[in-house]
């Protein structure tokens, strides 16, 4: 019941656009670590990635001084974003 739960909040709060496009969240797992929960999720994608947005407003309306980061790795390339209330938005553009 707890991923039941922590999954449609977190579908609610979290976003990855692909070239524009809104993509599918798929659960894989969560872990407790000192005063922190990392949940992990994966996004199946088919074509290639010109650009790459985030829309993170987890957790935002419970705490003011709430921090996200997003970590995006392919292939060797490596990218991570840190999101605040102020700037919960990123976007990546590759070639």
């Amino acid at each position: 019941e707890i991923n039941k739960q922590l999954n449609q909040y977190i579908i609610e709060k979290f976003k990855i656009l692909v070239n524009q496009e809104p993509m599918i969240l798929d659960f894989i797992g969560k872990e407790y670590k000192t005063n922190m929960l990392q949940a992990y999720y994966e996004v199946k994608l088919i074509k290639k990635i010109q650009s790459l947005s985030f829309e993170n407003y987890i957790l935002f309306d419970f705490f003011k001084n709430q921090q996200n980061i997003i970590h995006f790795k392919i292939d060797k390339f490596r990218k991570s974003f840190l999101l605040d209330v102020n700037n919960p938005k990123a976007t990546l553009f590759l070639e």
